[in-house]
């Protein structure tokens, strides 16, 4: 018997109203979440992966298509309508820093979704914020901190307590390690991993890393443009070295130390090198420095010697 997906998504159009007019963030979008599934949703920056998150929690009004979760269209439902739906879709945003309160404690910011969705109070929220801690890999006496007190990964851990506190069904993770250095981005992902399988969470998992996307998702949407979209399964997308969106995101992240989690862990890998340019620089300042015309007394010669003794420690040194 097939089941019906949880969230399903068709036609979705977001445009936005400018001086210069409408501007098309997001057009035609059509793809299928089924429950206990993970769905990563990859694309250059700017085409609308955003955009399209925030519209399927409804904190962006779509200007067309339809938009259902469980079978119910949400596509425009009011305030009242979505408050329901609130414990069951949650969302944990890209920036660790920007989305918590700095005024508040831990224990204030993990809590207030169990305080506002089941009316929980005192001593019930207080175990139950010490269990969503201690779910995400964080300590219980970490309640009592704020945030500036943590790193990247760890408040990106407390985003991701919030958004369980109320057992949702559906977690949108709009580019959960983005902001995090490439050396601590399995800290997120292996406990993301986890929490699914043990819980049978659907995650839509929006991302440009190609490599978090091959570790984590069944399923991707591929998007290169507002009104360009596509589903494949994870191995045509991820292995494909010869389109375009796959080039374009691999030449984001090429660096000279490049990080990719597989394997439960992150892996650090070195890319080849061309001859560093260092070699030339100092090839030409040898010679400029022995067709320089001498001076009195041996000080060109000196400086000569000087110059090359120079130009042969800045050659070790890059090679």
């Amino acid at each position: 018997m097939k089941t019906e997906p949880i969230l399903d998504v068709r036609d979705l159009e977001v445009a936005f109203a400018t001086d210069q007019g409408m501007v098309q963030a997001v057009d035609g979008v059509l793809l299928q979440l089924r429950a206990g599934e993970i769905l990563a949703v990859v694309g250059e920056s700017g085409c609308g992966k955003t955009t399209l998150a925030r519209t399927v929690m409804r904190l962006v009004e779509p200007t067309g298509g339809t938009l259902r979760f469980r079978g119910r269209d949400v596509s425009h439902a009011s305030r009242r309508e979505l408050a329901p739906l609130r414990r069951e879709m949650q969302m944990v945003f890209q920036d660790p820093y920007a989305s918590l309160n700095p005024r508040k404690r831990i224990g204030q910011i993990v809590g207030a979704p169990l305080r506002l969705h089941s009316g929980a109070r005192g001593a019930e929220v207080q175990r139950r914020v010490r269990e969503l801690l201690e779910l995400v890999g964080l300590a219980p006496e970490h309640a009592g901190r704020f945030p500036h007190e943590f790193s990247g990964a760890q408040r990106q851990r407390i985003g991701v307590a919030c958004a369980l506190a109320v057992e949702p069904k559906l977690i949108v993770l709009d580019e959960p390690v983005a902001a995090l250095d490439v050396s601590i981005q399995a800290q997120i992902i292996n406990p993301l991993d986890d929490l699914q399988n043990e819980l049978g969470l659907s995650y839509l998992f929006v991302a440009h890393d190609l490599s978090v996307v091959r570790h984590v998702s069944e399923r991707i949407a591929v998007s290169t443009s507002a009104s360009s979209w596509s589903l494949r399964p994870r191995r045509s997308s991820t292995r494909s070295r010869s389109t375009p969106t796959r080039r374009r995101c691999s030449r984001r992240f090429r660096s000279p130390t490049s990080a990719r989690v597989a394997g439960g862990r992150a892996r650090s890998w070195q890319v080849s090198r061309r001859t560093p340019s260092t070699h030339r620089r100092a090839a030409s300042f040898t010679r400029a420095a022995d067709t320089r015309p001498a001076s009195a007394g041996g000080s060109s010669r000196r400086s000569r010697a000087t110059r090359t003794d120079t130009s042969r420690r800045a050659t070790t040194r890059a090679a």
